[in-house]
């Protein structure tokens, strides 16, 4: 038994005893008696019990959302990130912008689990004053295509509703209009949040003017723009709920000394209430 826990700790850096294994476990989708039953069985011999415990642990770094590679290395992330619409306007006093950034979270959360967007397969989102950054680890389950056919467009449907449902007077201050981006590629974490060219590349493309002048001149409460990669990998194949042709190459941006495209899209909404897109005229 001390060789195997010798071996345990020279295999996964975690600490060694009962105390962790326990908390594991604790961790773990399936009943304690079950993994006990499994554990029992699985240490007729060295190796198995091995890789049993090698499985646990694993499984309690990936549900905790803590990354196995080591901190200077990337990992591949879908990018979304949206920013507030004239949040420097006089008339948002502080109080206003606080409420403002409330809605937004909470809107965006809501559409996030509308389409399935849930809590495991992201990781916690960036503050970005009057924006907000969502990284989305790569599965089946969450496509990017996701982002365009169905995030996007239940975002504009909350966003309708949110600012239908304001009273007149308040509008001017409280009305929220967002700039989004989709984006995908390589990132780094700290502690302090995720950095690295794709992020920077992100919002590049999320405050460039002439994106930022389509939302201004048009009546949607949402604005979307996506990168190269986006469009060349997702959008010119036209998947279901997405139309090459309603993106529109409008935007260019520099990051590191090269020149990016941006390709925009403009929410709206048709007779039956849902969000389409087109872009502005």
């Amino acid at each position: 038994m001390a060789h195997w826990r010798q071996d345990q700790r020279d295999t996964y850096p975690v600490r060694a005893g009962p105390s962790s294994a326990s908390r594991a476990c604790g961790r773990s989708l399936l009943p304690l008696p079950v993994l006990a039953v499994a554990a029992s069985v699985a240490c007729f011999s060295s190796t198995a019990c091995v890789a049993a415990y090698l499985g646990l642990a694993v499984r309690f770094a990936t549900e905790r959302g803590a990354p196995l590679a080591k901190s200077n290395y990337p990992v591949h992330r879908s990018i979304f990130a949206v920013d507030i619409q004239g949040s420097t306007s006089r008339l948002r006093t502080n109080p206003v912008k606080e409420q403002l950034r409330a809605e937004v979270y909470s809107l965006l959360y809501r559409s996030m689990g509308d389409v399935g967007i849930v809590e495991a397969y992201r990781d916690p989102p960036a503050d970005r004053g009057d924006g907000v950054l969502v990284t989305i680890r790569p599965a089946d389950q969450v496509p990017k295509t996701l982002l365009l056919n169905r995030l996007a467009p239940r975002l504009t449907s909350h966003l309708v509703d949110y600012n239908r449902g304001l009273p007149e007077a308040e509008r001017p201050q409280r009305q929220l209009r967002l700039r989004a981006v989709a984006h995908a590629g390589e990132v780094h974490f700290d502690g302090r949040g995720c950095f690295g060219e794709a992020v920077d590349l992100a919002f590049r493309l999320l405050n460039a003017p002439r994106f930022k002048a389509c939302l201004a001149h048009g009546s949607s409460p949402l604005a979307l723009i996506v990168s190269e990669d986006i469009y060349w990998s997702i959008v010119r194949h036209d998947y279901d709920g997405i139309r090459s042709r309603d993106y529109h190459q409008i935007a260019q941006v520099t990051v590191t000394g090269r020149r990016h495209r941006g390709w925009v899209h403009i929410p709206w909404r048709d007779r039956d209430g849902e969000a389409r897109f087109r872009l502005a005229s």
